[in-house]
């Protein structure tokens, strides 16, 4: 019976890391975690307790799985492992839940992007302060990234919108196929339009739209 149990650790850990990896898994279609959802917790609830408690069955799965690769794994094997063991931890706890999600991510979206062109192929990956305003060169400069999930060159044109300066503006921008790609502009901006933005810091930030 004891051996029985002993073996079934390499089995028993890896399903406890898997269990602790799902929980902390983002859902495509609203970003929510799969632990979140199954748990009912609010948006912006308790999303540290689920991290450590999904972090803790992971390292409990690892070490579940360790104790069987102690007893049962060739030798050598063993002797590499321990030789990276900080790495192989750290890749397993920390890296996996973001190359996970990062995947399940790239993976939704071209499913969703597929077939399409234009503006339904280009996404725009919003950053918190695309825009700053430069007072000495009277301007103000933004970096905007737009991201081509068709597999063919799309041209789109960038528009944004200053509500407080009543203001657009235009931009073509060409992507090659899959590219993601960060383009920089730079906006003139008059006397009266920087004592305007001086004055509303917060409506610094356009919106912008794909057209």
């Amino acid at each position: 019976m004891s051996s029985i149990t002993k073996v079934s650790y390499h089995i028993l850990g890896p399903l406890v890391f898997g269990i602790g990896l799902i929980l902390v898994v983002k859902m495509p279609a609203s970003g929510e975690l799969v632990g979140a959802s199954f748990f009912g917790l609010p948006p912006d609830g308790n999303q540290i307790i689920l991290r450590m408690g999904s972090g803790l069955m992971q390292i409990t799965g690892i070490l579940l799985f360790l104790k069987w690769f102690g007893e049962h794994g060739r030798e050598k094997h063993v002797r590499l492992y321990k030789k990276y063991e900080p790495m192989i931890l750290l890749f397993l706890v920390i890296l996996t839940p973001i190359l996970l999600n990062a995947t399940i991510s790239s993976t939704a979206k071209a499913y969703v992007y597929a077939g399409k062109s234009g503006t339904e192929a280009v996404e725009y990956l919003p950053t918190d302060h695309p825009c700053t305003v430069n007072p000495k060169q009277k301007a103000i400069h933004c970096v905007i990234t737009l991201k081509n999930y068709n597999h063919s060159s799309q041209k789109v044109t960038m528009q944004l919108n200053w509500k407080t300066l009543d203001r657009k503006s235009l931009m073509p921008v060409f992507l090659i196929q899959r590219q993601e790609k960060k383009t920089a502009i730079k906006i003139p901006l008059s006397d009266s339009e920087l004592r305007k933005l001086a004055s509303a810091p917060e409506e610094t930030q356009p919106e912008i739209l794909i057209q």
